[in-house]
């Protein structure tokens, strides 16, 4: 007989790959700090569309993930608007800004495909952080890149073009999908997202979402296969993504002022 698989909180703990729920982000700790690490990390899974945590739960920990993606929602008050915060994936931690702030998570995560990850008590990954202040400056960086990555997003929508910002995800996410095999004519990006969610992820409006696509269908540049398209071309679309602006540091207006050219006074004798 088949032994079943132990469950915590409806999902499946099987124990799969604790250790590689934090090779990406701390990598470069001692061994002995990873192997404490490791005793700390609780593996679980999620087959697509569960939740790993609801909006208003408390946040009593961190997640990590291992495979498979994430998308973290926030809802309007009413629960009649959505809108798509980030899609995460393998490395990526989820959860960590509500814990810190030491509150409820303001968002719902949902797994798009099959996920492994692991979940960090709350208690314990604070004490372990006391304990190796390196783990704690390579978290900083993380949060850092994320913030930074949330203003980059806010000047894309308000100067960058539609196509543009589509262009970018679009190659981003084939350049994380496994390489062409068997009889498939280009790279396959998996969105996992209906037209909908992608413009909500985007800012745009889902009708012009749906006319980019199907424009660049007829410059040859990808399929559309459902809920999955194909890139075809990718030097095509890399014309349209320009480099992501980047968020003028602080201190930009002083040096800018320091730059501009000074008004000359009259010469002598003139």
């Amino acid at each position: 007989m088949a032994r079943k698989t132990p469950t915590v909180g409806g999902a499946d703990r099987t124990g799969r790959g604790e250790g590689a729920c934090f090779e990406r982000l701390f990598a470069d700790l001692p061994p002995e700090a990873r192997e404490e690490l490791r005793r700390l990390a609780c593996p679980f899974h999620r087959e697509a569309g569960d939740l790993l945590f609801q909006e208003g739960m408390p946040a009593k920990g961190i997640y990590v993930l291992k495979r498979g993606r994430v998308k973290l929602v926030q809802q309007t008050p009413d629960k009649r608007k959505k809108q798509i915060l980030r899609i995460l994936g393998p490395g990526d931690l989820v959860g960590e800004e509500a814990f810190f702030a030491g509150g409820a998570y303001t968002a719902y995560a949902r797994a798009l495909e099959p996920t492994d990850y692991c979940f960090f008590p709350g208690r314990d990954f604070v004490e372990f952080l006391h304990r190796h202040p390196a783990a704690a400056f390579r978290l900083l960086e993380r949060l850092a890149e994320e913030v930074k990555g949330y203003q980059r997003l806010l000047v894309e929508v308000a100067y960058e073009k539609g196509e543009e910002r589509l262009a970018r995800l679009l190659l981003d996410l084939a350049r994380k999908a496994p390489p062409p095999g068997g009889p498939e004519r280009g790279r396959v990006i998996d969105l996992g997202l209906t037209r909908t969610e992608l413009a909500e992820l985007l800012g745009l409006r889902p009708e012009t979402t749906i006319r980019i696509l199907h424009r660049w269908e007829a410059e040859g540049i990808l399929d559309i296969e459902g809920p999955r398209l194909v890139l075809l071309d990718e030097e095509k679309l890399s014309a349209y993504a320009r480099p992501a602006p980047e968020p003028e540091a602080a201190g930009g207006e002083e040096r800018a002022e320091q730059a501009r050219p000074r008004p000359r006074g009259p010469r002598r004798g003139s």
